[in-house]
């Protein structure tokens, strides 16, 4: 008769594995995370390129069923001193392009990002339309000059602010702060 051998319990860590893994996380955690704070500011910079891009194609449909004609503000809208009116126009005017409210506002720009959401705030955005006339192609013959540009530089490189051209490229555009 063969007697059964004898199991031996299964072995549990031991405190030179647990430490030794414990450290590997800390030091992967460590080198880890400073990358989260550029991967967010990446992604909001890329959000704020498409948002841009949104709204150079919301112009250039504007313009198509227009005659070419650049959206005009009317003039007691643009005469007065309520941005909140001036906004709004925009908002309503591009909205049956499918350009919502949200695209008119910069992730980074955090003042413009809190009252989109907000229910209750004035409407403002990230993006300064340029004023043309109202000629047709006026938009386009106006050479280098930029359709939007983004209000301030708020991605924080110090390269200038987003600027969309006629043909939708969006670029940066000069520093307002020298280096």
């Amino acid at each position: 008769m063969k007697i059964p051998a004898l199991r031996s319990a299964p072995r549990g860590w031991t405190l030179i594995e647990l430490l030794i893994v414990v450290t590997l996380v800390a030091v992967l955690a460590t080198l880890a995370f400073p990358l989260f704070g550029y991967f967010r500011k990446k992604a909001q910079f890329v959000s704020c390129v498409s948002h841009l891009r949104v709204l150079h194609g919301g112009f250039m449909a504007h313009m198509m069923d227009n005659d070419m004609v650049w959206p005009q503000v009317p003039e007691d809208i643009f005469n007065s001193s309520d941005d909140e009116r001036m906004w709004r126009w925009y908002f309503e005017t591009l909205k049956p392009y499918g350009i919502g409210k949200p695209m008119w506002t910069c992730p980074a720009d955090v003042l413009s990002s809190e009252e989109v959401y907000s229910t209750e705030s004035d409407f403002t955005g990230s993006y300064i339309p340029t004023m043309f006339d109202e000629r047709p192609n006026t938009a386009f013959l106006w050479g280098n000059q930029p359709w939007l540009i983004e209000r301030g530089e708020m991605h924080g490189k110090g390269d200038g602010p987003n600027i969309v051209m006629p043909d939708g490229t969006v670029r940066q555009g000069p520093s307002l702060f020298p280096k």
